[in-house]
């Protein structure tokens, strides 16, 4: 929609700036009465927590107050785009599923305390200044409400455009392995011969941890703010992805012969992990043709699983990067025996820590230690303590990669009986 101005003008005039500023020196009170106003009058807002209406509703409202504030001082109407904190206030109504006229009365019932606040600044005697702004009171809320609406609807078909039955069909068939020409031309959406599946997880947000807020509506934030880098990629063909909070799949397009490359794929996942507020694990795995893709997609969620169960550090993996731990986790006798050698270390973890962490060190013994805390001497008794119990013997290349299959087998044995069960994301 084109700019408000021409449908407002000309402003009529505000109201005087003795009686505004008297209102702003209230404004703890003002916002107090707003808050009330939610609460009694709009019954989605008494589900809301206590914290979230004294922190974060309570911040709207002083930014809406600054907004109308400034606008008064000007002797203007807001301009179109200008009420930010109300558009984005919006925004997140929208993400939460708090129903339009929810949000819509808010804005009323902030408009009204703000009235009936400089009403009671007027003089005894000057009541006729009420008639002269409260015209300007009803263009200004026209203007918030055009603001916020527009804010809440763009917001919601975003949100619609993704979690609809038709996107998640075309993401679904892709998976698949099939190409679903029709529906992608319906959608504008241009399919990849090729892609670099991306296994991602990423860990609960503060946002996520806090008891004032919703789980569930820090969840669709988290998931909103990623879908939106994941929407911004450059490229002819669409990334496409299919994501909960704890993570999912990103499609990230190219060709048979030429995929994102590392560093590129690496900086993706950084932006992702940043949209989304935590450090993110991913597992990267080509698939260079459609039909490729539900092997892929299988085999990303399966390494992504296992980097996560030996207990990895956060970043990007390749399929390279886990050959021989995948290797080392499948079920059969091999892995039985790797785990029975180890066995002994199980009744002390200490042994086990050390091991992870020296072999995470490449066998650095500088290093080790100060990771571990201790004295190098405590860690070659450490060591020796590991070779006495299981008799690998850790100064031959046979004996360290015993030990690493080992670790692997050791932890798989653990977990479910051995399975390696997929990842839900």
């Amino acid at each position: 929609m084109s700019s408000l101005s021409p449908v407002l003008s000309p402003s009529p005039p505000p109201p005087p700036p003795d009686l505004v500023q008297a209102v702003y020196r209230r404004l703890g009170e003002a916002v107090r009465r707003m808050l009330t106003g939610f609460v009694e009058e709009i019954p989605f807002y008494r589900r809301l927590p206590e914290e979230q209406l004294r922190g974060e509703i309570a911040q709207v409202c002083r930014d809406n107050m600054a907004a109308f504030v400034r606008c008064c001082r000007e002797d203007r109407l807001p301009a179109h785009g200008e009420l930010t904190a109300a558009s984005a206030g919006a925004a997140r109504r929208a993400e939460e599923g708090v129903p339009l006229d929810a949000v819509l009365m808010a804005y009323v019932i902030g408009n009204r305390v703000t009235w009936q606040m400089l009403v009671e600044q007027v003089p005894r005697g000057c009541e006729a200044q009420v008639a002269g702004f409260t015209e300007y009171l009803q263009r200004y809320l026209q203007a918030m409400l055009q603001a916020v609406t527009e804010a809440y609807m763009e917001e919601r078909r975003s949100i619609e455009h993704h979690e609809g039955s038709a996107w998640r069909s075309l993401v679904q068939d892709v998976l698949d392995g099939r190409t679903p020409a029709a529906l992608a031309q319906r959608l504008g959406v241009v399919i990849a011969e090729a892609y670099l599946v991306v296994s991602l997880h990423v860990g609960a947000t503060d946002d996520e941890r806090d008891e004032a807020v919703d789980p569930e509506v820090a969840g669709r934030r988290k998931v909103r703010r990623v879908q939106a880098v994941v929407d911004r990629l450059p490229g002819r063909a669409a990334t496409l992805s299919s994501l909960s909070p704890a993570g999912g799949l990103v499609l990230l397009p190219g060709t048979a012969t030429h995929l994102p490359g590392p560093a590129e794929t690496a900086q993706v996942v950084q932006l992702l992990g940043r949209a989304a507020g935590a450090q993110p694990t991913a597992v990267a795995v080509p698939a260079t043709s459609l039909t490729a893709l539900p092997a892929a997609a299988g085999q990303a969620r399966e390494l992504l699983h296992l980097v996560r169960l030996l207990g990895r550090p956060a970043g990007l993996y390749s399929s390279d990067d886990l050959v021989l731990e995948h290797q080392y986790a499948q079920p059969g006798p091999a892995r039985e025996r790797l785990a029975a050698l180890l066995e002994p270390l199980t009744a002390h973890p200490e042994l086990l820590t050390t091991a992870r962490c020296w072999l995470a060190h490449e066998r650095s013994r500088r290093d080790t230690a100060e990771a571990l805390h201790v004295h190098p001497n405590t860690l070659d008794k450490r060591l020796d303590r590991i070779v006495a119990l299981t008799g690998v013997q850790l100064s031959t290349s046979r004996g360290v990669g015993l030990l690493q299959a080992g670790l692997v087998a050791l932890q798989m044995q653990q977990v479910d009986g051995g399975t390696l069960p997929g990842l839900e994301v």
